[in-house]
């Protein structure tokens, strides 16, 4: 079971696109890494919905995790 405070800690931590970036260089491999720029990294409006694990994106298409 998740716990929604640490949960709500990443989102907010990792809507800055800056501390994903450094995020993302300092747990993924350089050859990924360099090959990915910070301007480049966009946010997707999705939010997990009850128990059946979906996501369903703010245009209301639903995707299954």
């Amino acid at each position: 079971m998740s716990n929604p405070i640490k949960d709500s800690i990443f989102k907010e931590l990792f809507e800055d696109r800056t501390v994903f970036y450094d995020f993302l260089k300092a747990f993924l491999p350089k050859e990924i890494t360099k090959q990915i720029k910070e301007t480049d990294l966009k946010r997707e409006q999705t939010e997990l919905k009850g128990w059946s694990f979906t996501m369903e994106k703010r245009n209301g298409h639903r995707q299954r995790m």
